[in-house]
């Protein structure tokens, strides 16, 4: 681990929930119950524990209450359903053989079954993120035809555009809970070969080109419920770095771990980002990026997931192997299974991912309990929301920080009084100091 992770790593140690414990960090191990779903591989899980999977030409969505369902699919003997996200309703999304010929973006859900989302059109298209009932992706390509982002609202009104306006197509790759949509768009002058794109936010009163780091095009992929926006984009020289956009502080260039690019892969509803970059010797790495400790270098690989106790899942391939990862900050870098690939992480820090991914992948879910060190880490990602949302002046969460920095102290002497009165310092503080609530909270 490096010296600047470990650095995170005992910064955050500051506070723990009211229930708190004298002991030191860790107090005990991390331990893992793991289930073992059947064949397939995951796609996603949501806050209520559900997983998408696939299994070859067929997808599912699994429960502990209904086991694996499948979707079905308008070919009842040859379905050819590949989903793609699943929302903490349930739904699920992804791409459908249509009874054109043609793979449609489809809506599935208990009620209504599967749905061909936008049954009017005669191309390829799929749908590449749904949140709370909104669809986006992609229309296209076909010989001749670039590929048109489009959204679907829980009515069934579709919208296809270029947010741009440039010639050469566009994408939307995630939609938050607003149903405003991020993705890359073509744009005017952009589309002589090599063809070049800009990331943008999409609302229901038009789109926003976010621009870039200084180079020729960059791309959007995924936005929180507070409008934080994560990409990657080429910078002035041509190399390319992840991003995190706010409508409030502009595009932040996260940097990379020494070596020429970054890649940004999720962002929690903290603004904090992780993904991919390589270091110096050109070795990938996987990143934690958060608005106080900058990048952090977890170790080899890509980090593709993370949920708001900063449990960051991926997968890298080490000696040949490939391994499924989990980072924690109390706990450091986990390896879950050999053979196998982690790809998602909930709230109940509920991770999911494949195994003997080599021999036929079994769909897993790794499942730990949720630590006071954990609860830690989430009260400092709280301040660090309300700073971006606005909600929190930069003094005040100074002051909110050293409080729980005031309680670890005391934990650490075996003064419980004392911790738990910081604890409660730091709960009124916030109240008071909060000027309004965070969205998804």
């Amino acid at each position: 681990m490096s010296l600047r992770a470990t650095a995170y790593m005992l910064f955050v140690f500051a506070a723990t929930a009211p229930a708190v414990s004298t002991a030191q960090w860790p107090a005990e191990p991390r331990t893992f119950e793991t289930l073992a779903l059947g064949d397939g591989n995951a796609v996603g899980i949501n806050a209520n524990n559900q997983v998408a999977i696939v299994r070859g030409y067929r997808s599912f969505v699994w429960s502990e209450s209904t086991g694996a369902i499948d979707l079905g699919g308008f070919d009842p003997d040859v379905p050819q359903t590949r989903a793609y996200d699943i929302d903490d309703r349930g739904a699920i999304t992804g791409r459908v053989l249509s009874r054109y010929g043609f793979y449609h973006p489809f809506i599935w859900t208990a009620a209504t079954g599967l749905v061909d989302a936008d049954p009017d059109i005669y191309t390829e298209s799929a749908a590449w993120a749904i949140n709370a009932g909104v669809i986006v992706g992609g229309n296209g390509p076909v010989p001749g035809v670039f590929e048109t982002a489009f959204r679907r609202e829980p009515t069934g009104k579709v919208t296809r555009l270029n947010p741009l306006g440039g010639s050469c197509g566009s994408a939307a790759y995630d939609v938050n809970m607003f149903a405003l949509a991020v993705g890359e768009s073509s744009f005017p002058g952009g589309c002589d070969e090599p063809y070049r794109y800009h990331p943008f936010v999409w609302s229901e009163t038009g789109a926003r080109d976010l621009g870039t780091l200084g180079g020729a095009d960059g791309r959007a992929v995924r936005i929180n419920s507070i409008n934080q926006v994560a990409g990657d984009s080429t910078t002035a020289s041509g190399d390319r770095h992840a991003f995190l956009w706010s409508d409030r502080s502009g595009m932040k260039d996260l940097g990379t771990l020494g070596g020429a690019w970054s890649i940004a892969r999720a962002v929690n509803e903290f603004g904090h980002v992780v993904g991919s970059s390589v270091d110096g010797q050109g070795n990938q790495r996987a990143f934690l990026w958060t608005p106080l400790a900058g990048m952090l270098d977890l170790g080899p690989g890509e980090a593709v997931a993370i949920n708001e106790f900063d449990h960051v899942v991926g997968s890298s391939t080490e000696g040949g192997v490939l391994k499924a990862f989990l980072w924690t900050a109390s706990d450091g870098r986990m390896v879950l299974a050999d053979d196998a690939r982690a790809v998602g992480v909930n709230n109940n820090a509920n991770v999911v991912g494949d195994v003997n991914v080599s021999a036929g992948a079994q769909v897993t879910i790794w499942r730990m309990a949720i630590t006071e060190a954990d609860r830690l880490v989430y009260r400092f990602g709280l301040v660090d929301s309300h700073v971006a949302y606005g909600t929190l002046r930069h003094g005040h969460a100074q002051a909110l920080r050293a409080q729980l920095r005031a309680a670890q102290r005391a934990m650490e002497n075996g003064r419980r009084d004392r911790a738990e009165g910081a604890l409660e310092r730091f709960a009124r503080r916030l109240a008071a100091w909060a000027l309004d609530e965070l969205p998804w909270q």
